[in-house]
């Protein structure tokens, strides 16, 4: 995924594969939906470069043309973008809640974002990054970084997902320090 991405980035095709993942997305969970298959929702990355007054635009008519219920779609933002202090990405950000789709922060804890905008951004999910869940059974400084997080993020009302759990073991941990919920091989293989 990261040689994709950097290429489309680089060649200048990242709007349109993410536009394609929008709509095959949303077009499948409409699909489900007609077969009578009732997901709770479905999560989509939208990189930085992605992430554009027109890209809004269009998860608003895509959301509208394949009829789903907004509450169903994540956007899986990085942190450069929930940490960004442009009024144009804050207004952008308050039209999606506003919509109901649900915001997460994608590798959470190794970048720059702060609590503060997590919360008046009006972030639902933090999905707390792999390299420091990975090491969770042999660091007790990342156990202590995640329990802080996930604390935090508790107290806020944001939900917390760990990224790559991959054994019972680390499951177990994560379990024990809070968080709400995880993913990774340990559960399904991508």
């Amino acid at each position: 995924p990261e040689k994709l991405i950097t290429l489309a980035e680089d060649i200048g095709l990242m709007g349109q594969l993410g536009d394609w993942v929008l709509v095959q997305a949303c077009q499948q969970l409409r699909s489900f939906e007609d077969e009578g298959i009732k997901l709770a929702k479905v999560a989509i990355n939208v990189s930085a470069e992605q992430f554009t007054p027109t890209f809004i635009q269009r998860v608003g008519v895509v959301i509208d043309e394949t009829g789903i219920d907004p509450r169903q779609l994540e956007l899986g933002l990085t942190e450069a973008v929930m940490s960004s202090n442009d009024p144009e990405t804050i207004a952008s950000l308050a039209l999606l809640k506003a919509s109901g789709v649900y915001l997460s922060v994608d590798d959470f804890g190794t970048g720059y974002a702060n609590f503060t905008y997590l919360q008046s951004l009006g972030v639902d999910i933090l999905k707390i990054d792999g390299s420091l869940i990975s090491k969770l059974d042999r660091s007790a400084a990342d156990r202590a970084i995640v329990g802080s997080i996930a604390r935090l993020a508790l107290d806020l009302k944001i939900e917390t997902i760990a990224e790559y759990v991959e054994s019972e073991e680390i499951q177990k941990l994560v379990c024990d320090l809070g968080i709400q919920g995880s993913q990774g091989y340990l559960f399904c293989k991508p």
